[in-house]
């Protein structure tokens, strides 16, 4: 078989525009690799990474602090479209407040992280989420436009939402900047899990790393109450291995 009649023997193929930060693009595909429990190199899920993180920040683009980050996204999303990407996966929270802008720069449909997570968490039957997340994503409302219209799918009450109050939110920020310089050590995770506390106690059934910094230095072994964390990240890994159609069985505890 010569190189013009050889053709991969699956059907789709994600691309994922990375990037945003670097730390959680690989984590993204740390989850892909780890949820499969593959026999071989060649059951793995197929996937193409564009780690472009000349990307302009995108929680500067939501506050209008900084400039857009579509332009530059919709080039990664076209790159990948080049390359053979079927779908588009972006793993990066506050991106997803761009996905009708960025969805007029390709053809591929985009998977929606925040959809699926909602989507997830509904099936949990929570009365409360607790979202840590950048201020960006809060300020617009993100989880909560995608919590209302799942709710009016479903024809049921909206789950409620708690966020920290300011001085908690700066403190999250700050937190997920330091995960992005590199930091991931015990001082970050120590005042994410003082927010974390925070918001259990005002009422939090679960709780949503909502900015995929977080999942770098936050995972259920260092709760000591009640809740859990549900992680965006991990469900987008899921879902990428689900529209692949690999059959392979896969590790979801």
């Amino acid at each position: 078989m010569d190189k013009d009649t050889w053709c991969p023997n699956h059907q789709n193929v994600v691309g994922v525009i990375g990037g945003m930060g670097p730390g959680a693009t690989v984590k993204l595909f740390q989850y892909v690799v780890e949820l499969q429990k593959a026999p071989s190199d060649v059951d793995h899920v197929p996937l193409l990474i564009y780690n472009n993180p000349q990307i302009p920040n995108n929680n500067k683009a939501v506050l209008q602090t900084g400039p857009s980050s579509v332009p530059a996204m919709g080039y990664t999303a076209r790159a990948l479209e080049r390359a053979g990407a079927t779908h588009l996966a972006i793993p990066c929270n506050t991106a997803h407040c761009f996905l009708s802008e960025l969805a007029e720069w390709t053809n591929l449909p985009i998977l929606d992280m925040i959809d699926l997570t909602i989507r997830s968490v509904f099936d949990m039957q929570v009365s409360r989420i607790g979202l840590l997340a950048t201020d960006g994503t809060v300020k617009i409302g993100l989880y909560q436009k995608v919590i209302k219209k799942i709710s009016k799918e479903f024809n049921t009450r909206p789950i409620g939402m708690i966020v920290p109050n300011a001085k908690g939110q700066c403190e999250v920020d700050d937190c997920i900047l330091r995960i992005k310089s590199g930091d991931v050590g015990a001082d970050v995770q120590r005042r994410l899990l003082i927010e974390a506390q925070s918001l259990t106690s005002r009422g939090a059934d679960i709780i949503i790393t909502g900015c995929t910094e977080l999942p770098l230095v936050l995972s259920d072994e260092l709760l000591s109450f009640r809740v859990k964390f549900v992680d965006p990240m991990r469900i987008l890994a899921l879902e990428i291995i689900r529209i692949t159609g690999k059959m392979c069985e896969m590790n979801q505890r």
